[in-house]
């Protein structure tokens, strides 16, 4: 079966209709416990350099707001811009598709649900286009000052949000567009993602005895490489890491999830401006018209944790940052 994209586009995912009530699979999301089987992986996971001129910038983001949520989704094909990619242990090569933000967190750590959890969604490439990486930031609402990254995400959703307030105001109906019911991006057919063109290229890191700290430091004129937004928002390199699936229909068990261990940081201001911007949506006819529910919250309870999930959790212990040469950082 074909994920449909929009009235034109679909893309394979060997999806099988909708499996969110079969807790016999691999359901997500899950409650995720240190003491958890011990990690696999040998390195973070690996972004590409930034590359100014032909990478999609934060301006090339579209906003949604959807009955169930917030959505932002870089360019639907890279022939306007390289989208932002990642690679999980050279086995999975994925290119973002979209993010979505779920107030609260939908997975649990130790026995805390954080405030929020930003989703990252990546398409798998190449021979790997039936599967997904969510790549998850718990969000908590104890920071001092406004993280000015999550910042631009929020101000983008509400331009929206006014936009249409005041398309409502005067015309008493907004006008939908297509693509403000659109689900997924389009993952491109023709044109190879620049960083698969260049996967073969060796690691700093696995010839240079040099351990960095936790941070980064100690290998200097080694360093860790710049992340390029949306990445930059990580606040740590370590997760947890298991095997699962989407956390809205159809919820097939395709997805790799990583969830970083410690959560971004933003002001009790910012969540509310994203609570409230999260249940904003209108109808056609300009009536509320949100699915999330009456406290402004849209995530999925807990499903049950099996055997078939394979819980990890990733810290220092298992590897160190990434170095790279200064030309490379």
């Amino acid at each position: 079966t074909q994920y449909t994209a929009d009235n034109s586009i679909n893309y394979n995912l060997n999806i099988r209709g909708n499996v969110c009530n079969d807790d016999s699979r691999r359901p997500s999301p899950i409650y995720l416990d240190a003491g958890t089987e011990a990690c696999q992986d040998t390195a973070e996971i690996e972004t590409r350099q930034i590359q100014p001129d032909t990478d999609c910038g934060k301006d090339t983001l579209v906003f949604e707001i959807l009955p169930h949520g917030l959505r932002a989704y870089f360019p639907r094909n890279n022939r306007r811009c390289d989208r932002p990619t990642i690679v999980l242990e050279e086995f999975f090569n994925g290119v973002m598709v979209w993010m979505d933000v779920h107030v609260r967190a939908e997975h649990v750590v130790d026995g805390r649900r954080y405030d929020a959890e930003l989703q990252m969604v990546h398409l798998g490439t190449g021979g790997q286009n039936h599967q997904v990486a969510f790549v998850g930031v718990l969000i908590e609402a104890n920071a001092l000052e406004d993280d000015a990254e999550f910042q631009f995400l929020l101000d983008g959703w509400q331009k929206v949000h006014d936009d249409y307030t005041t398309q409502c105001e005067n015309n008493g109906r907004r006008t939908l567009r297509k693509k403000q019911q659109q689900q997924s991006v389009k993952e491109p057919q023709s044109v190879k993602p620049r960083f698969l063109q260049n996967n073969n290229k060796r690691r700093t890191q696995g010839g240079n005895a040099c351990m960095p700290d936790r941070y980064g430091r100690g290998c200097e004129p080694l360093g860790p490489r710049k992340r390029m937004f949306p990445y930059n928002l990580w606040p740590t390199i370590y997760y947890y890491r298991y095997r699962g699936a989407m956390t809205s229909p159809p919820c097939s068990d395709i997805a790799h999830w990583r969830v970083m261990d410690r959560p971004l940081s933003i002001t009790r201001r910012q969540f509310k401006q994203l609570a409230t911007l999260n249940a904003s949506y209108r109808d056609a006819d300009c009536k509320p018209a949100s699915a999330v529910s009456t406290t402004k919250e849209n995530y999925r309870p807990l499903q049950r944790t099996n055997d078939r999930h394979f819980v990890q959790h990733c810290t220092y212990d298992d590897f160190p940052m990434q170095m790279y040469q200064p030309d490379e950082q």
